[in-house]
This record gives structure tokens, C-alpha cells and sequence, in this order.
């Protein structure tokens, strides 16, 4: 597919193997390439033939059609930061809070990161310079984000030998890497532990379900309770300080994406979905967080690679900051999938984006809804309602009742 695109010098023909990061539209320096929404809502490039000059300059850019280096982590950790509170907005350990504050705090640096835009119910990429609005780009976004706007701005800063930490999926790394070739000396990159990145517009229809003629100020795909370290379920929060928590297995656009039904068709065939990695850095949820007692103790613990030598001198700047252990890497690859293989693409993806445009949300939710049944409702009931110490009798009991039977 590659070398056909690479030989007809269309970047159109790249179909459903684009990423959708939109640096092939910025580069074009001819206006040759229009961005345009597909029936499911993700954004694909789409070039105009009496505009284009076949420079090729697209494919060139194109984070699946160029050669990204990728590098085997040089050193592995699980951890999280020694100050609680900053881990508060973030999904698991807090240390991309400690990397983006160090950036801003010792370099007068910048930082570019997905965040809401609460007006609009979409994702985009913002770059900031206030420590005060880290928590924008804190916590999982499990919808596509836009990072469009954000290639000129970083190029820029780039260019004036401003530190730079970008943040996003391992595709979006590479796009701003390819667009920014030449200038990397002061560019710092995060990848995430990605599992596919779902449609913004199905995201925005599900999402306006629960406006309930209030304005919502903020969304949690992930949160703290007093019960559960970090929650799979929605938090969303209104103007007048009311809040509602909905669980997956009641909500149809969040029982999609942990299924696989939702996300991008590129996503299945990902080429960083592997061991090595394109950023300097990767972070992720720790999968295996139990085997590391010594600093767990009840939290959420980050998965932290560090890939190049960039990533290494940052890390001895900041790790003073964190509780850390050294991770078995090829055990956390083979439980968190998405580090040695992409999503699994289920037959029900051919039928996902069809059925929401047609069916009514509670067949939808017959159909695609995330099922606990029996056991493990029980479970689910369990963990989000009693504390740590009391799921610890429980367990206890159900031991000794299982051994006595």
C-alpha cells in the first residue's frame, strides 16, 4: 500500500491506513490537500489533483508512510509522584504533571497537549505556559484529538530555542517530529500507551446526552473516587456544581471503545502499537501495578520508558518527585497489549458506526453495551462501593467460605 502511494504521489490513497494527524495538509505549501469528515466522523485528507504538483512533499511527512526511528527503552519503571495532589486530574501515576511542570518551571518552556473544549464537546491539542493550566492536559481523552493548529506553533518556538514537550498518541509524536525536522534539539516528546483513538463526532453526539440544558465544565474519562484509586466511568461535572458519574456498561460510546468497536480502521494495523517506541518518553497505566508492592499501596501506578537519551536526562531531573521500581518490561508487554500488538478489530466494527445513525440508543445499548452479568457484577458492585480494607474482609471471606465448601 505504501509504495503504491509512494508511486502515484496522492496521499488520498492512504484511505483507511490514515492516522487522521493531518500534518499532510499542513505541508502542502500548494493548499493542495482539503481536510474532509468521513460517514464516522474522522478526518481524512483529501487532495485536489489540478491543485497538486506531485512533489510527493505529503507522503514524505506522512507519519505511516515515512520511516519513524523507534527505539527499545533503555531504562523501565513503574511509578508515581511522592505529592498526591498532583496526581488528582491525572488517569494514573501523575509523572506527565512532574515532566510538563519541570519543562515550564526550569526551562520557561512550553507544553502541548490534548485538553476539552467544553463549548464545542471536542479534543484538541493546546500548548501551554502556566503551571496553573497542566490540568487541561491532565487525565485520558478517549476521543481522536485535533492537533492541526498546534504544527506551526511548536515549529516556531522551535525555531527560537524554546523548549517544547509534546504529548499525545504514538502517530501524533511522529507527525510533529517529521513536521519539525531540523529543528528537534528543544523538542521533548511523550508518546502514550495508546489502544485507539475513537470518532470526534460520535464522541460529541453521545457526549450532548447529558447536557440536560446545563453547561458542562468538565468531563473525566477516568476518576478518583474515595472508593477506587481510578474509575472506567465518566465524570461529568456541570456550572452549577453538580456532577453525575455513568458507568460503561450504561453508556454506549464508552462500552465501544473499551470493546474495540469504535476506534479508527489505522488503529488496527498500527505500527506503534510494539516494544519499541517513537517518543523520548512513553507513559501508560501499569497493567501489573500489584506485582510492585513496595510503592503501590492502593494507588494507580504509570508505566515509564525511557527511550532515548533525551528522555533519560529528563528523567534524572525529575525523579526525585517520584516513588519508582524497575518494571518487568516483557511481562507489562505482554498485559498491556497495545506494547507488542494494535487493537484486535472485531466483527461488530463493520456494523458500530451504521447502527448509530439508525438504531435507538437503548437497542444500541442492547447491542454494543459492555455485559456484567453474574460474578462479576457483584464484583463491579463491590469495588465501586466499599473501601480498600473492607474489599480486603470481603476477599477474605469469600477465601474461607470457597476453601470450606
Amino acid at each position: 500500500m505504501v509504495n503504491y502511494i509512494r508511486k502515484n504521489m496522492n496521499i488520498s490513497l492512504i484511505g483507511k491506513k490514515c492516522t487522521g494527524c493531518l500534518v499532510c495538509v499542513k505541508i502542502c505549501r500548494f493548499a493542495a490537500i482539503k481536510i474532509v469528515n468521513s460517514d464516522e466522523g474522522f478526518l481524512y485528507p483529501l487532495v485536489d489533483d489540478g491543485a497538486c504538483s506531485g512533489c510527493g512533499k505529503c507522503i514524505k511527512y506522512c507519519p505511516e508512510c515515512s520511516v519513524s526511528v523507534v527505539k527499545y527503552p533503555i531504562q523501565q519503571y513503574a511509578a508515581r509522584v511522592v505529592d498526591g495532589n498532583s496526581t488528582i486530574m491525572s488517569t494514573s501515576g501523575g509523572a506527565f504533571f512532574i515532566l510538563a511542570k519541570y519543562i515550564i518551571e526550569k526551562h520557561g518552556g512550553y507544553v502541548c497537549g490534548a485538553a476539552f473544549d467544553y463549548n464545542n464537546f471536542e479534543v484538541k491539542h493546546i500548548i501551554i505556559d502556566d503551571i496553573k493550566q497542566i490540568s487541561k492536559l491532565q487525565g485520558s481523552k478517549y476521543v481522536q484529538s485535533n492537533i492541526y493548529y498546534c504544527f506551526d506553533k511548536i515549529l516556531n518556538l522551535l525555531k527560537n530555542n524554546r523548549y517544547v514537550l509534546f504529548t499525545g498518541t504514538p502517530c501524533q509524536v511522529a507527525a510533529v517530529k517529521n513536521y519539525c525536522r531540523g529543528f528537534l534539539d528543544y523538542l521533548y516528546t511523550v508518546d502514550i500507551i495508546c489502544h485507539g483513538v475513537p470518532s470526534p463526532e460520535n464522541f460529541k453526539n453521545n457526549i450532548s446526552r447529558y447536557v440536560n440544558n446545563k453547561k458542562i465544565r468538565n468531563i473525566r474519562f477516568r476518576h478518583r473516587t474515595r472508593h477506587e484509586a481510578s474509575s472506567y466511568s465518566y465524570y461529568i461535572e456541570y456550572e452549577d456544581n453538580s456532577s453525575i458519574i455513568v458507568y460503561p456498561e450504561r453508556d454506549v460510546y464508552y462500552s465501544a471503545f473499551l470493546l474495540g468497536y469504535s476506534v479508527r480502521e489505522s488503529c488496527y494495523s498500527c505500527k506503534y502499537a510494539r516494544r519499541d517506541r517513537v517518543g523520548d518518553i512513553t507513559l501508560g497505566d501499569c497493567n501489573d501495578r500489584r506485582q510492585y508492592v513496595s510503592i503501590e499501596k492502593g494507588f494507580v501506578l504509570s508505566d515509564i520508558l525511557l527511550n532515548t537519551e533525551k528522555g533519560l536526562k529528563m528523567w534524572e531531573c525529575v525523579r526525585d518527585k517520584m516513588y519508582y521500581v524497575k518494571l518487568d518490561y516483557e511481562k507489562e508487554s505482554i498485559m498491556n497489549r497495545q506494547l507488542s500488538t494494535p487493537t484486535e478489530r472485531p466483527s461488530l466494527r463493520d456494523e458500530y458506526y451504521i447502527d448509530c445513525k439508525v438504531m435507538t440508543y437503548p437497542l444500541l445499548l442492547k447491542k454494543y453495551g459492555l455485559s456484567i452479568k453474574g460474578v462479576y457484577k457483584i464484583k463491579n458492585i463491590i469495588k465501586r462501593h466499599t473501601s480498600n480494607k473492607a474489599r480486603k474482609c470481603i476477599e477474605q471471606i469469600w477465601l474461607f467460605l470457597k476453601n470450606a465448601i
